[in-house]
C-alpha cells in the first residue's frame, strides 16, 4: 500500500512544480506498475524475466522520485536463463524498497548504489540485493530522533509468506541479511540474500 501511495505523492509533486513532461512519464510508468503487479499477483508464479521487467520498472518510478539520488543495475549470470526460471512473484521488491527507504534516502556526499544480483548455486536460484546506505543500524537512530511512526512490514509479511510456502510444498525457501563494515568497522550498508529453490 505504501507504494501506491507515494506513487501518487510523486505525480502530486511534479504537477504542482508544473513539470508536465515527468508527470507524464511518471503516470505512465505508475499504470504499467500497477498492471504488473495484478498480473503478476493473479499468477502467483512468474518467470525470472517478468520479475525482472517488474523490478525495473519500480526503480525507475523510485530514482524519480528520489531526483536520482541512487543509481541500480540488476544482472545475472551466465548459467541462469530468465525464461526458464520461476519464482514466486512480489518477493523480491518489498527488501528493495526497504534498502532505498531506510539505506540510501539518507546518504548524503556520496551516491547512493543499488545492485540486484542473480545466480545459480547447486539447486538454487540466489538473489542478492545490495546497498552501500548507511546500514540499519544508523537508520534506526534516525528513525528514533525523527520520531517515524511508518514501519514497513513488507519484509517481515514476506518472511511469514515464505515460511508458508517452504512448509507447505516441502521447499528450502531463505532470506539472510548482512550489515556490511569498512575496513574502519562503519557500517557500508547492507546485502540481502534470498534462496529460492529450484526444480532442476
Amino acid at each position: 500500500m505504501s507504494k501506491w501511495y507515494n506513487c501518487l505523492n510523486s505525480i502530486q509533486h511534479f504537477v504542482v512544480c508544473n513539470d508536465v513532461k515527468n508527470a507524464n512519464k511518471y503516470l505512465s510508468g505508475f499504470a504499467q506498475l500497477m498492471r504488473q503487479t495484478l498480473e503478476n499477483s493473479k499468477e502467483g508464479i512468474i518467470t525470472l524475466r517478468r520479475e525482472i521487467a517488474y523490478l525495473d520498472n519500480y526503480l525507475v518510478l523510485e530514482r524519480m522520485r528520489f531526483e536520482d539520488k541512487f543509481v541500480y543495475e540488476i544482472v545475472y549470470s551466465d548459467n541462469v536463463n530468465p525464461d526458464a526460471i520461476e519464482i514466486p512473484a512480489m518477493i523480491i521488491q518489498p527488501f528493495i524498497e526497504n534498502a532505498i527507504r531506510h539505506g540510501l534516502c539518507y546518504l548524503e556526499g556520496r551516491p547512493g548504489k543499488l545492485k540486484i544480483s542473480f545466480y545459480r548455486k547447486d539447486k538454487y536460484l540466489y538473489c542478492e540485493v545490495e546497498d552501500n546506505g548507511i546500514g540499519r543500524e544508523q537508520s534506526q537512530k534516525l528513525k528514533i530522533v525523527s520520531e517515524v511512526v511508518y514501519e514497513s512490514q513488507g519484509m517481515e509479511l514476506t518472511r511469514q509468506r515464505l515460511a508458508l510456502v517452504s512448509k507447505s510444498n516441502g521447499s528450502d525457501y531463505k532470506i539472510e541479511i548482512i550489515d556490511k563494515k569498512n575496513a574502519a568497522g562503519e557500517a557500508g550498508g547492507t546485502t540481502i540474500i534470498i534462496k529460492f529453490p529450484l526444480e532442476s
